[in-house]
């Protein structure tokens, strides 16, 4: 194992931070100079060329703040996305707000020696903790960093950029598989607005046996246990998937009385209806858990199959269906009635199960995919360890 000098960020690197975002329309210009904020860093998540942003400035407003180069080095320093550990270096000149840190390295250190360093150090620890937690850029100034040589620097970048070119490759790969369920479904039933093979249309409380809403534990006055049997949430729902490892308990007696009506069968559809809504899953089987208030249980009539309605919610989710539904309020939400009233265009059943089979064969892909990409994220996670403790 090599054995570095360690330096101060600070004494390596400009160590800054933008400026407040400027308010007035005429502020900016579509073709102005380029204003970075936090969600164009969070939208890419790690990236080592920042080069589009959602907001330009007008000359008059790029002249009063600060320009910073191609090159540059962006964290964000306040609120929850300073444990998200979103880095990006900028790929153009640009202007930068307030909220993110500015690093601009010296000649001693090489930009991506720096960026990754960086994306493999948790600076939470470093903010001060609040509801909203911030960073002084004096703080994140005093971090020390491992500084090789630059020949040295360079080797290590090239390994990490070739891994971290596997993972963009898999990311890439991923998305092409996601389009498949979307492309085979317009390709076998058409275009689901307009219909065009003439399915007879049905709405959703046609469809369906049953449709409610999970268990409401304060209202039904539900304890939560250290352990037992789970409730599901909306957010341990992805489109497709279900993630439930953070849940909260209930009693086994409790489990017992709500399980009849709260517990989902194999072959429901799950839905989130309040908050982050739209997110859906067909249940491959049944589980002892029980569904939480934010999430419609649907249970479908036998002459229809659940991957095909499933996938017909997925594609409203995808066109901003059910987004639009409650813009006048704070929390977005869909209410039953507005389910129930959901318009499906309704193909032959034998062509259905035909599709929901395709569609079983892209899952069983896309979960091994997500294996793969998960193997890959802890091979970089490694070798980014490594590299800075001198041991790649």
């Amino acid at each position: 194992m090599k054995r570095w000098p360690t330096k101060l960020l600070g004494d390596v690197a400009q160590v800054t931070a933008g400026d407040p975002a400027p308010q007035r329309p005429e502020d900016f210009a579509e073709d102005g100079v380029p204003f970075v904020r936090m969600q164009d860093v969070g939208r890419l998540g790690q990236s080592t060329c920042l080069a589009e942003t959602k907001d330009r400035l007008s000359p008059s407003a790029s002249a009063r703040l600060k320009r910073f180069p191609a090159g540059s080095i962006l964290v964000p320093k306040s609120g929850a996305s300073i444990r998200l550990n979103h880095r990006a270096i900028l790929g153009i000149e640009a202007h930068v707000v307030s909220h993110l840190a500015v690093i601009v390295p010296f000649p001693l250190l090489n930009t991506h020696f720096a960026y990754y360093w960086l994306c493999g150090t948790d600076l939470s620890g470093v903010a001060h903790q609040a509801d909203l937690p911030s960073m002084k850029t004096s703080d994140l100034a005093k971090l020390q960093l491992p500084v090789p040589p630059l020949a040295e620097q360079e080797r290590i970048v090239k390994l990490l950029d070739e891994a971290d070119e596997l993972r963009k490759l898999r990311a890439q790969a991923d998305c092409y598989t996601d389009a498949l369920i979307p492309s085979l479904f317009h390709e076998m039933f058409g275009d689901p607005d307009s219909n065009p093979k003439g399915w007879p249309v049905k709405t959703l409380e046609q469809l369906a046996e049953r449709l409610h809403q999970g268990i409401n534990t304060a209202a039904d006055k539900v304890q939560y246990q250290s352990s037992g049997y789970p409730i599901l949430q909306a957010k341990h729902i992805t489109s497709g998937y279900i993630e439930i490892g953070d849940a909260r308990f209930v009693s086994a007696e409790d489990f017992a009385k709500y399980k009849d009506r709260h517990r989902p069968s194999s072959g429901n559809i799950l839905f989130t209806n309040i908050g982050t809504i739209g997110k859906s899953v067909v249940v491959d089987q049944t589980s002892d858990f029980l569904v939480a208030w934010n999430i419609f249980l649907i249970a479908l009539q036998p002459d229809v199959s659940p991957l095909f309605i499933n996938t017909f919610l997925q594609l409203l989710d995808k066109r901003g269906f059910f987004t639009g539904r409650n813009t006048g309020s704070a929390t977005q939400f869909v209410s039953k009635r507005q389910m129930q009233a959901i318009k499906i265009a309704v193909p032959p059943l034998p062509l259905q199960k035909q599709f929901a089979a395709r569609v079983s064969e892209i899952r069983t892909l896309q979960a091994e995919q997500t294996a793969s990409r998960h193997r890959l994220d802890d091979l970089f996670q490694s070798m980014l360890h490594r590299a800075f403790t001198g041991a790649l």
